[in-house]
């Protein structure tokens, strides 16, 4: 779970980073050039204006008023924009934001779907304090291999039990204690071992109630009481 919303998370920053990068470009490929000018001959001789015809328009190029005249002067003003524009820069125009749109929902769709599976995925958290796992021996039994995990609001203690004295065992059950680090009891539960445990014999106990116990510091094993 961990890896795939790690990955999930570099895919949407490089997405992010990408979309900027486009749209700087973007900004910077718009970036219009407007040249405007006038023209004045001035002659002697017996020359005249008689007419001024625009030529044909190359990519982007406009004019930005009808062209006048009089005999001796003409007038006119062309928007020009990026050297080298062309019509093709329309179609790329296009693409470049529509590219743009694609990875905005998709950045949308993955984070959604991250969301949803922080949702539907329950945290698991495992109890890794030395006061709960360590090996703990209450009256020649002797408890180890000792988990404590937390899911869906629900806590598992789970610990092998093995009878190390020289008889069999007639203690079935005891109170497995959590305390936090100022010494406040924080929950006390019943873990059955059943009857009759063997020299040497060793038995899994495993005992659920509802709670959060990611807080324990440590654990006390004692005689089970009833209430």
């Amino acid at each position: 779970m961990y890896r795939e919303t790690r990955k999930r998370k570099i895919i949407i920053f490089s997405l992010i980073g990408i979309l900027l990068l486009m749209a700087i470009g973007y900004a910077a490929f718009q970036t219009n050039l407007d040249v405007k000018g006038n023209s004045q001959i001035t002659s002697n001789w017996d020359v005249e204006i008689i007419n001024v015809k625009e030529g044909e328009k190359a990519g982007l190029a406009e004019s930005a008023k009808t062209p006048t005249w009089t005999k001796t002067e003409a007038s006119m003003e062309t928007n020009l924009y990026q050297k080298g524009d062309s019509k093709g820069h329309k179609t790329l125009s296009i693409i470049t934001t529509v590219l743009i749109i694609l990875i905005i929902i998709l950045i949308i769709v993955l984070w959604v779907n991250n969301s949803n599976d922080k949702k539907l995925k329950p945290e698991v958290i495992t109890n890794t304090n030395e006061g709960i796992i360590k090996e703990e021996d209450y009256n020649g039994l002797v408890f180890n291999n000792v988990s404590l995990i937390t899911e869906k609001g629900y806590t598992t203690f789970t610990a092998s039990v093995t009878n190390r004295n020289s008889e069999v065992s007639n203690i079935s059950d005891v109170n497995i204690n959590f305390y936090d680090k100022n010494d406040n009891l924080i929950m006390s539960f019943r873990g059955n071992i059943g009857d009759n445990l063997n020299p040497g014999e060793t038995r899994t106990i495993t005992s659920s109630t509802k709670g959060n116990l990611n807080k324990a510091s440590y654990k006390t094993i004692t005689e089970y009481t009833q209430g």
